[in-house]
């Protein structure tokens, strides 16, 4: 799961995924991305898209709120 840590200064600091993350999830036999809906930076979706198909990760956004109360659970 890609977040940003609770003290993260997402002005300046907010996570951000591309192809290459996506390389490293399959690389490390990883099959899914899970990301911050509306808080992560997606590099050229395009070539995401393309290369999420091609490695077969799956991606999903999910609400911040819903992250946030499965942590604190």
């Amino acid at each position: 799961m890609k977040t940003a840590n609770p003290e993260q200064e997402l002005r300046f600091d907010v996570p951000t995924v591309g192809a290459g993350t996506l390389r490293t999830i399959a690389d490390a036999g990883g099959r899914w991305l899970v990301v911050e809906a509306e808080r992560t930076i997606l590099l050229d979706r395009g070539e995401f898209a393309a290369e999420a198909d091609r490695l077969g990760v799956r991606v999903i956004a999910v609400d911040p709120a819903v992250i946030e109360r499965e942590i604190a659970a």
